[in-house]
């Protein structure tokens, strides 16, 4: 499996990217955003996670944690395009999740964390994703191949 961390914070960044290579079965990239744009294009991936800031956090000061809310959801829409199908993890600060969900519902994300991030839960929904995927290659749609009709 390979993975695409998008964050602005090398921090947040590298707290989640430790979590993820615990995880042997799973190679990692973690990038700022700008960067993560150019690896979409060039590389295949099984899942992502976008660190997110809200807009109100922006305006409050200088410790942004994510991609600031217009960034974040462009780059969101870029990976859907790219890669409909792809599982998208958000992360946004616990006091921005109620402002920001309702828009990141509509992109379909497959989980959307709290920060400060609570380990176990990042812990939890990487094995989720892990095991979703082995159902899916285990499933028998995966497995066959439809015959084409003549």
């Amino acid at each position: 499996m390979r993975s695409l961390i998008a964050a602005t914070d090398p921090t947040v960044r590298d707290t989640i990217l430790t979590a993820v290579r615990s995880f042997p079965e799973i190679d990692c990239d973690a990038v700022d955003p700008e960067t993560a744009r150019m690896h979409l294009r060039r590389r295949r991936y099984d899942f992502a996670v976008v660190v997110l800031e809200s807009s109100a956090e922006r305006s409050r000061g200088p410790n942004p944690i994510g991609i600031p809310a217009e960034e974040s959801t462009t780059l969101i829409e870029e990976l859907r395009t790219i890669a409909p199908s792809l599982p998208v993890l958000g992360v946004a600060r616990r006091t921005a999740l109620s402002v920001r969900r309702p828009e990141l519902k509509r992109l379909g994300l497959f989980s959307l964390i709290g920060a400060p991030l609570d380990t176990l839960e990042l812990y939890r929904t990487l094995r989720r994703l892990l095991d979703r995927a082995k159902e899916e290659a285990g499933s028998p749609r995966a497995a066959v191949r439809p015959s084409p009709r003549a």
